[in-house]
């Protein structure tokens, strides 16, 4: 399994991303996002180690700033808000914590309405983000309901007893991850041991050992393997350099090692990979494991139109909804 760091490009927002995605796989990953999204079609299992979660239509989960995640369905559609965490350090003297320390199913924390609601207005977030370059008076829109979903989240999540220690420690181990992969990012290709990452962020090689499990699931060394076989494959698929070449700058010490891993992994070579790669004529796949496709404007915009219609008639009693349907 794969494990990688997304960076997240905004087109519309600097610090907003939104877009429907119809999924079988989404390899384990973390960014620096807060991710709030909704099943609109089918049901998925959603992994956040050790932990999975099943969610239905309609389940709404939240992913906190740099939690490994990974998705498994069958051809399911969800809706992904991705928000940045500084959003409001520009606006606020002492900006809010935007970790919520929480499990990523939703609907225990919240009251029915307030639940329903919170589900309504990510379906209009992310409406209005897609509408942005066609309609006018998008972007205000957007930041208000921007607002109301993290006026319902803190209200509903935080532990006033808990927040400022624990959201304190849970912030200083999410900078040492980020440090410590962006480490990883920039010199796999080289010799890395953990006592030398230890040493560099003055860390414990236990508590970074720890660190590595609790946050992936697996150990430093396989997340390091794991990030060199990843852009092996890469190069394998996109150049023509020789396969030993491959091997030596993507960090492997040996080639037989390579070529273990690609066995277990994929059930072939390198050699075999690379030829069965550029025979293929659908490439879906991209080497990272994930099957993905990002839905387009017009097919989003028809989903979210029957997602919300099927919504508001289940609920249409809630007089939360008044003055946002008005609008």
């Amino acid at each position: 399994m794969s494990k990688e760091y997304e960076v997240i490009s905004n087109t519309q927002f600097r610090f907003l991303n939104s877009f429907l995605v119809k999924i079988n796989s989404r390899a384990l990953h973390l960014h620096d996002e807060i991710e709030l999204g909704v099943v609109l079609e089918g049901e998925i299992t959603l992994r956040t180690p050790p932990t999975s979660y099943v969610l239905s239509q309609g389940d709404c989960f939240l992913i906190d700033s740099m939690d490994a995640h990974e998705f498994i369905s069958n051809n399911s559609t969800i809706l992904s808000i991705q928000i940045c965490p500084t959003i409001f350090n520009a606006f606020f003297k002492d900006p809010p914590s935007l970790t919520f320390c929480t499990t990523p199913h939703l609907k225990n924390f919240f009251q029915k309405k307030e639940y329903d609601f919170l589900v309504f207005l990510c379906t209009e977030l992310s409406q209005s983000y897609i509408n942005y370059p066609y309609l006018e008076n998008q972007h205000f829109k957007c930041l208000s309901i921007i607002s109301q979903i993290l006026f319902l989240l803190e209200k509903n999540l935080y532990s006033p007893s808990k927040k400022q220690a624990e959201h304190t420690t849970i912030k200083q181990q999410k900078n040492k991850l980020r440090s410590v992969i962006n480490f990883i990012d920039k010199n796999y290709s080289t010799k890395i041991l953990l006592k030398d990452i230890a040493k560099q962020e003055n860390l414990s090689m236990s508590y970074l050992s720890h660190l590595f499990k609790n946050s992936f699931g697996i150990s430093f060394e396989e997340y390091l393997n794991n990030k060199r076989f990843e852009e092996a494959l890469t190069l394998l698929s996109t150049t023509n350099r020789t396969i030993l070449d491959i091997c030596i700058s993507t960090g492997f010490s040996d080639l037989k090692y390579l070529n273990k891993i690609c066995q277990k992994r994929l059930g072939c070579s390198p050699k075999a990979y690379r030829k069965n790669y550029l025979l293929q004529e659908n490439r879906i796949a991209k080497v990272s494991f994930s099957t993905e496709y990002r839905l387009s404007k017009d097919e989003s915009l028809t989903i979210l139109n029957s997602f919300k219609k099927m919504l508001l008639e289940k609920i249409q009693d809630t007089f939360y909804f008044d003055s946002i349907i008005k609008n």
